[in-house]
């Protein structure tokens, strides 16, 4: 939920490549190993000097984020169930 909650409000967001936070962060966020103290820092440092990528990560952070509505999720599990329920 944090890279959705710093996407929310405009923020650019690093985040790392284990688990889930690739696809949660979709392209809209800066993705680095987590284990390496030189790709934490050249992201930070990216974002801080390059302001055309860090509104880029901005835009496609808020654009990212309604991936995730709940409206829009809970009507997908409705069709699912909808589906299923007319299969069986």
């Amino acid at each position: 939920m944090p890279i959705l909650e710093a996407q929310a409000v405009g923020r650019p967001v690093i985040t790392s490549t284990t688990t889930s936070m690739p696809f949660v962060a979709g392209d809209a966020a800066c993705i680095i190993d987590p284990y390496s103290t030189e790709a934490i820092r050249n992201a930070v440092q990216k974002i801080i000097r390059d302001v055309r990528y860090r509104e880029e990560l901005v835009s496609k952070g808020l654009e990212n984020v309604k991936r995730f509505n709940a409206d829009l999720i809970a009507g997908m599990y409705f069709r699912l169930f909808q589906k299923v329920h007319k299969e069986y």
